[in-house]
């Protein structure tokens, strides 16, 4: 992750370790994609809960912006969906629908996307039961790439796309994998061995 949206001060990702801190409104995006058709996960670990996190994914036509972002994050345009654990809000083109789940520190939230049914599903601690499950529904499904983002004020968390440590939990099936691949050729387990 990198910081897409803001000034890297405000922002500061340590790749090593996995964390973000935020200290002002800005994005960090993923620098690789899911493609069409794919099917990818990743987590984020809630270390510090933020006032106005949202956690999901944007497109390639998400706007990058290298100076301060204003309050527009992921979720506040037509190009990203973002989840909110603290407001309990679904972001996506400005609209919100709620979210009835609060996030603690702790939590481990998981983002799933489905380029094949154009679904975009969230789970807290494992769980894709109701009321976590499909957020986002797209009837026309998505189109290009789809990047791994995040959006935050003042929180800090550790986010997780399957490259080096082992998921905390499963994805919601089989034949998902580790944002970090998206080869589209297998799924990952929690203990971050392939599944044949």
């Amino acid at each position: 992750m990198n910081i897409f949206q803001g000034m890297p001060q405000m922002a500061p990702v340590d790749s090593r370790e996995g964390v973000a801190k935020f200290f002002e409104f800005s994005t960090v995006r993923s620098s690789k994609g899911c493609r069409t058709g794919s099917k990818c996960y990743y987590e984020v670990t809630i270390l510090r809960v933020d006032t106005c996190p949202q956690i999901g994914f944007a497109t390639s036509r998400f706007e990058r912006v290298r100076t301060h972002s204003g309050d527009d994050g992921v979720g506040d345009d037509a190009q990203s969906w973002g989840v909110d654990g603290t407001r309990q809000e679904l972001l996506h083109a400005s609209a919100g629908s709620m979210y009835m789940v609060k996030w603690q520190e702790g939590d481990v939230v998981g983002l799933a996307c489905d380029l094949e049914k154009g679904q975009i599903l969230v789970s807290v601690n494992g769980s894709f039961e109701a009321p976590n499950g499909v957020a986002f529904q797209e009837a026309g499904g998505f189109k290009g790439e789809i990047f791994a983002a995040i959006t935050g004020k003042a929180g800090w968390l550790r986010y997780n796309l399957g490259d080096t440590t082992p998921f905390a939990h499963a994805p919601p099936a089989a034949d998902f994998e580790a944002f970090c691949s998206a080869s589209g050729a297998t799924g990952v387990t929690p203990s971050g061995v392939p599944r044949s």
